[in-house]
């Protein structure tokens, strides 16, 4: 059965629709955009994670980048400016789940630095979880009313196939069981 809340917004922040299935067990999260209290966050989620179970999915605004390569524009920060995230993902022994579409999740335009595109928003997976749903992807969708995307977590597993184009190689007419073939069709 699909589940459902929504967060309305306050001001111009937030606003926040979750949908989700009783079938995969995922935390929504939005974390806090000052560093302190970030941290203090990241570790409360590390005290409670075990209580997960094996099989989780963690989502949501880390308001955070692993590094550099997670932004386009603006200044670049220091490197150690990325370890309490890194140090939080380890610590959960968390995986990327990656996305498609665009590698950004959050953007903005500041008058000194011109247009700044982040990935904030992410999902992260245990490693059962990933084994459980090996062919999981998140799909960046871009909205027209928001600074960020929508995050959509899917784990069906019907491959999509692509047509491919078809070939003639005319040596196959060299091939007398091709030729009667062709000829019959």
């Amino acid at each position: 059965m699909a589940n459902f809340q929504v967060v309305e917004l306050v001001g111009l922040s937030g606003g926040l629709c979750l949908l989700w299935s009783d079938a995969i067990q995922c935390i929504f999260l939005y974390l806090s955009t000052d560093r302190v209290t970030r941290r203090r966050q990241f570790d409360e989620l590390v005290t409670k994670y075990t209580k997960w179970g094996s099989s989780w999915t963690i989502a949501g605004d880390f308001n955070n980048i692993i590094d550099d390569t997670g932004k386009i524009g603006g200044r670049a920060r220091e490197s150690w400016s990325f370890n309490d995230f890194k140090i939080f993902i380890w610590k959960l022994n968390g995986i990327d789940l990656g996305y498609k579409g665009k590698p950004w999740t959050w953007w903005c335009y500041r008058k000194n630095e011109g247009v700044i595109q982040e990935r904030l928003d992410r999902t992260l997976g245990s490693p059962h979880w990933r084994a459980k749903f090996d062919n999981a992807n998140v799909i960046h969708v871009e909205t027209e009313a928001s600074d960020h995307v929508a995050l959509i977590i899917s784990t069906e597993t019907s491959l999509v196939r692509k047509k491919k184009r078809f070939y003639f190689d005319k040596r196959w007419c060299d091939k007398e069981e091709i030729t009667g073939m062709i000829q019959r069709a």
